[in-house]
């Protein structure tokens, strides 16, 4: 395929940009049409106008603009400064107030409040569905890929694959009540769990469907945890600025001695906090451990 997209008028690229974008994979023109509809509604396009306002109003929160502990303009105002209707306009606002960045205040208005960060403990392994459902939050997946492929180099690394040995690839957007955290990418031996994307992956906990349909109890697992910034298309995703700071976690996970899963993970820098107890024994010297 061609490495430059095709001639066609500026209103049409504007219309064709995210379907470019998944098409070509091309940033540049899709950064820059993504970036300048942020200042301003843009009614020519296939994206809902509530949507559109609804990344307006988070990117100015995000750089400071609406400030945290203050109100941002009453919904008659910013109906007003866009061009839209009221009820238009109050959906974006649900939609931030669901998410937990505006908090509404009867009498008063609708503030700007501190982002609610979500606590994972390093001390133990973990799941995110297990751990949303202990901290009362509903987790639920997007699936974005899925497909059975040849495995890189890298991954054939990873999971000890011999030569000819397929993947299986899970490209799954993670919630927690209705707020995108995570992104991530999964590869699993297909030799291993035969007929796995036929399960609703939405709902089902992959480290469940491991144990209970193919008998292969995680483990242990090693994690390498990076600070990296989110880019245009991961930030659509995960509903942050380009440019946010977030976590980039690679886990390979075993049962026994046989590598099962090998998963990236972009995490929002701005809902989590990593966490870890350091104890010492009763004669004061340091406990050493392996992560």
């Amino acid at each position: 395929m061609s490495g430059s997209l095709p001639h066609s008028h500026p209103s049409e690229l504007a219309q064709n940009a995210h379907l470019w974008y998944y098409m070509y994979g091309h940033l540049d023109i899709y950064e820059q049409l993504t970036m300048e509809r942020l200042s301003r509604i843009n009614k020519s396009i296939p994206t809902p106008l509530y949507y559109q306002l609804e990344q307006i109003l988070r990117e100015e929160i995000t750089r400071g603009r609406f400030p945290i502990g203050r109100p941002i303009p009453p919904e008659m105002e910013l109906a007003k400064q866009y061009g839209l209707s009221r009820y238009t306009t109050r959906q974006a606002i649900d939609r931030l107030v669901r998410e937990g960045l505006l908090e509404r205040h009867r009498g008063r208005g609708t503030y700007v409040t501190k982002p609610r960060l979500i606590e994972q403990s390093l001390a133990g392994f973990y799941s995110f569905a297990h751990e949303m459902q202990e901290k009362g939050l509903s987790p639920r997946s997007e699936v974005l890929e899925a497909s059975i492929v040849p495995p890189s180099e890298e991954v054939r690394e990873k999971l000890q694959l011999e030569p000819g040995e397929a993947i299986t690839r899970v490209k799954r957007l993670r919630f927690a009540e209705e707020e995108p955290l995570i992104l991530e990418i999964t590869h699993l031996p297909t030799a291993l769990v035969p007929g796995i994307l036929e399960e609703d992956l939405r709902i089902a906990s992959l480290y469940d469907l491991l144990e209970t349909k193919y008998g292969l109890s995680v483990t242990s697992a090693r994690e390498l945890i990076k600070p990296v910034v989110v880019r245009t298309h991961e930030a659509r995703l995960l509903r942050m600025s380009r440019g946010s700071a977030a976590f980039f976690v690679e886990r390979l996970a075993w049962s026994e001695r046989l590598p099962v899963e090998w998963r990236q993970s972009l995490i929002r820098g701005d809902r989590y906090l990593y966490s870890i107890e350091l104890p010492r024994n009763s004669a004061g010297q340091i406990i050493s451990a392996n992560f």
